[in-house]
């Protein structure tokens, strides 16, 4: 394995660190908009709701784009690492070369907070606006090739 190791090509760790990032902040902008979408519904602000909502789907568009690319990255970093398919992130950590395995690390314990984070805001959205006139917002539903790839016993 540490043949294999020593030769994973640094731009492939780099293009999916770079992937993890973009989705590391569209799951923080989606937060945004979510909590935006909560303060605009507490304060009867029935205008301004479908904008808002707008705005939660367009960022959960730009986020599964988003996805695709990270799911080819790893795609990518799985097979130079000479691991089954799929490979989890956790998986990818543990075999990459430091310091990727420590910055992979890093972006998992990330996403799984934020997905976490983004899981019960919309919950906590939908529950609150269920007697709303209008009724409630759809669930925010995140990506299970996401979740799958986080890996986390929590979700």
């Amino acid at each position: 394995m540490d043949a294999v190791v020593s030769r994973v090509p640094e731009q492939a760790l780099e293009e999916l660190s770079t992937a993890l990032w973009r989705v590391r902040r569209l799951l923080e902008l989606l937060l945004f908009r979510l909590e935006e979408e909560r303060l605009l519904a507490r304060a009867d602000s029935a205008r301004w709701l479908p904008g808002a909502r707008r705005e939660v789907d367009e960022v959960q568009d730009r986020l599964h784009l988003a996805e695709l690319v990270r799911a080819l990255g790893s795609e990518q970093v799985t097979a130079a690492l000479g691991l089954d398919s799929p490979a989890t992130l956790r998986e990818l950590a543990a075999a990459a070369p430091e310091p990727w395995g420590h910055i992979l690390g890093s972006h998992r314990e990330a996403l799984v907070a934020s997905v976490a984070a983004v899981r019960a805001l919309s919950e906590a959205n939908r529950r609150w606006a269920e007697d709303a006139p209008g009724g409630a917002p759809p669930q925010v539903r995140v990506s299970p090739s996401l979740v799958d790839f986080l890996d986390d016993p929590l979700q």
